[in-house]
């Protein structure tokens, strides 16, 4: 999955976003497991770039008010770092900008001068897909399955003149189809709460927008004829200092005549992340691991997690005065639905739901989406909102204080009814860091947590949080099958207590179809489960670590626990390992191929040498910080008890700068991809000389990656591995992946 812009999705919102958001040089770049001969490059390029198209086919979908905006708003659109909102004679366009202190928000009114106020609106085109809003915690203000339409049409707005708004992901488009023996004059736009309107040498009108600009494309016109369509000269011209009209030339007033502006967001927004996880969390790293995030059901139907600020948007106005707010009164999660099919070639992206999920107060975002065979959806991350919509069977219902706690929910297949959700709340600050689900529907979330009374379960590996120090990891599992306490069968610290000013940074988790957990994140502690430290006969000291002894720095720590036994809820370890050298090494990803754990995240350390029983993809740092990917092989026996734990695999990826890995994924063959994001201009320099298609160069500023490494190959001669760019000139970063029944990733 992919963080557009300022790292992020400009995410959310419904299709305007989605294309952004999933695949739109991101995520969506399928890279297939190839098994035929040694190739450097992926052999699926035709089919990605075919679901990217599908995805920016996708329309904007207008929803009609039903409380879910400000009174007298008709129609509503969301899309990358916008919302549309459509009144009675106006449509106000809210843009979002990223600051130090936050999002700001600027509001652009288009209004009609002089227009028909008995204009009726209605809705057209009807899409297949709906919207909901589960916002607060009171259900009975709820909003569920509100319809979606291509179009909004609006009837007479001047006598014989019609209008109709339609667009797609990055477009909006707003059609006045003149009647014949209309006059096209008489229309009038007028605007309000730009800096400045003037039309462009090109023919565009130009609104001038706190240093930026929103261009209105020159209006194509035209008529439609037997013979064809039949463009007709015009151009916008300036009726006033923020008003402008369309100038026709000459044409048949016998037919109608169509005049066809086009509103571009890029221009304004450019690719900025206004509505990317990272700045709607403000997370001080410049990136959200696993936000978004991405799942896939059995039918391949694709899940797209993340963070919006538009989801109930204002469309409010003061006096007639679009309002400009400073931040946003509320960030809220969304997940979404898209269906995926190919006719003749032609593949065609259907977006079924959009539900948005959180509190009426605060920022939430999310770090994990799943699905089950039934097709429910899990969600887990943090919020800060003190009425996030729980449920009665919740483990708890309400947070036990003010600031950001862990939340986890379930909803049904149509993302309309919110079956399970809770916090888990201590004192402190509780960050949820990711999260997985098992065959069962059962949930599994590691995080942070500064609270000394965060819940923890009667058998917990570490049940207390050690004195003198202030942070821990978590890991607890959530049961929505069950009610209130009993839908927390597990919870516990993972952490240390030397040095006392420890920390803790990253974290991952993944389960296998046995219910083994697999936990992985990034510490300085020096006693990974005190008062009984559980990391022994590790990583043996060789290649430049060792496994039983923290190294200096953050170094990564990666645990397995064994499923419990039957009729018991109790967790036994199966081996715990420090992994690093004298640099900063961190996990932010973990998997499992049901055996081998393998590990994505970022090191700074140039000490690891990979083994030689199997041939690295790239056997040294190249500088700045590296990607990397380890693969632990199951312990080996020693008695009764834990062997030392083999590194099978380990690769840095990246090249002269920042390169970190943040998703993973393993397949049967011993495959493991990866996505993340990086900073260098040269990723493939030190592995395979140039980076394999879709994209082999940098787009320019930062850019996710996606990599495919084979883990058993012994030499580069039989290593299948490679490694692409996904970006443009702004900031994309891959977050996270999955793998489809057909090893496509």
């Amino acid at each position: 999955m992919v963080n557009r812009g300022g790292v992020g999705p400009a995410f959310a919102r419904i299709r305007g976003l989605l294309a952004l958001v999933l695949l739109a040089a991101g995520a969506g770049f399928l890279l297939k497991r190839d098994a035929a001969p040694p190739t450097h490059s992926p052999s699926t390029a035709p089919r990605s770039t075919k679901i990217q198209a599908a995805l920016d086919r996708l329309p904007m979908s207008f929803e009609p008010n039903r409380g879910q905006a400000a009174s007298g708003v008709k129609f509503l659109a969301h899309g990358s770092g916008y919302g549309l909102y459509l009144l009675p004679s106006e449509a106000v366009l809210t843009l979002a900008k990223p600051t130090r202190s936050g999002l700001d928000e600027r509001a652009i009114e288009m209004k009609l001068g002089a227009p028909n106020q008995q204009a009726t609106v209605t809705g057209a085109d009807p899409l297949p897909g709906h919207s909901n809003y589960l916002i607060g915690n009171d259900s009975s203000r709820w909003l569920r399955n509100v319809p979606q339409f291509a179009r909004v049409r609006y009837r007479e707005v001047y006598p014989g003149i019609d209008l109709a708004f339609y667009g797609n992901a990055n477009r909006l488009e707003y059609d006045f189809e003149v009647s014949p023996g209309s006059d096209a004059r008489k229309i009038e736009l007028d605007f309000k709460g730009a800096d400045q309107v003037s039309v462009a040498a090109n023919g565009d009108l130009v609104l001038g927008v706190d240093g930026g600009e929103l261009r209105f494309e020159a209006p194509h016109v035209y008529q439609k004829t037997a013979a064809g369509v039949q463009t007709v000269s015009g151009s916008f011209v300036l009726r006033g200092k923020a008003s402008a009209g369309f100038e026709v030339g000459p044409y048949d007033r016998s037919r109608a005549l169509v005049i066809d502006p086009v509103l571009t967001f890029s221009s304004y927004l450019g690719g900025a992340g206004n509505e990317s996880c990272t700045v709607i969390s403000g997370a001080s790293a410049g990136f959200v691991p696993h936000c978004p995030a991405v799942a896939l059901d059995s039918g391949n139907r694709i899940y797209v997690a993340g963070a919006t600020t538009t989801a109930a948007g204002s469309g409010v106005f003061n006096g007639g005065t679009p309002i400009t707010t400073n931040s946003h009164g509320s960030e809220n999660v969304f997940v979404s639905q898209i269906s995926l099919s190919t006719l003749t070639g032609v593949t065609t992206a259907t977006l079924n739901y959009v539900t948005y999920i959180g509190g009426s107060n605060g920022i939430q975002y999310p770090v994990g989406v799943g699905v089950d065979s039934g097709f429910n959806v899990y969600l887990a991350g943090t919020t800060s909102a003190s009425d996030y919509p729980t449920t009665p069977t919740g483990f708890q219902t309400t947070p036990v204080s003010t600031g950001n706690h862990t939340f986890v929910s379930k909803l049904d297949p149509t993302g309309s009814v919110n079956l399970y959700s809770t916090y888990l709340s201590g004192s402190g600050v509780d960050a949820a860091s990711n999260m997985a689900i098992d065959i069962l529907g059962r949930v599994y979330v590691i995080g942070t947590t500064t609270s000394s009374n965060f819940p923890t379960t009667i058998g917990a590996i570490q049940p207390a949080f050690p004195g003198g120090v202030s942070e821990q990891f978590y890991f607890s599992k959530i049961d929505p099958s069950l009610n209130t306490v009993n839908s927390l069968p597990y919870s516990t610290f993972i952490g240390g207590s030397t040095p006392s000013n420890g920390v803790v940074v990253g974290g991952a988790v993944a389960v296998d179809i046995n219910f083994n957990v697999y936990l992985a994140g990034g510490t300085n502690f020096t006693d990974m489960g005190t008062p009984n430290p559980w990391i022994i006969n590790a990583l043996p000291t060789v290649d430049g670590f060792n496994g039983n002894t923290e190294n200096g720095g953050i170094d990564v720590w990666a645990a397995k626990l064994n499923a419990p036994t039957n009729n018991t809820q109790l967790y036994t370890l199966a081996y715990g390992t420090y992994l690093g050298g004298s640099g900063d090494d961190i996990a932010y990803g973990v998997a499992t191929d049901g055996t081998a754990t393998y590990i994505t995240g970022s090191t700074t350390s140039t000490s690891i040498t990979p083994p030689s029983t199997t041939s690295a993809f790239q056997k040294t740092n190249a500088g700045g910080g590296d990607a990397f990917v380890a693969k632990l092989g199951a312990p080996a026996v020693a008695g009764t008890g834990q062997g030392s734990i083999p590194l099978d695999y380990f690769s840095y990826l990246g090249g002269s700068g920042l390169d970190v890995g943040l998703g993973i994924v393993a397949d049967s063959l011993g495959n493991a991809s990866v996505v993340g994001f990086t900073n260098s201009t040269d990723l493939c320099a030190k592995n395979i000389g140039t980076c394999g298609p879709p994209q082999p160069n940098s787009g320019g500023g930062r850019d996710g990656f996606i990599a495919r490494l084979n883990t058993v190959g012994t030499s580069a001669v039989n290593n299948l591995s490679t490694a692409t760019y996904f970006g443009g000139s702004g900031t994309d970063i891959g977050t996270d992946i999955r793998l489809d029944t057909s090893l496509n990733t």
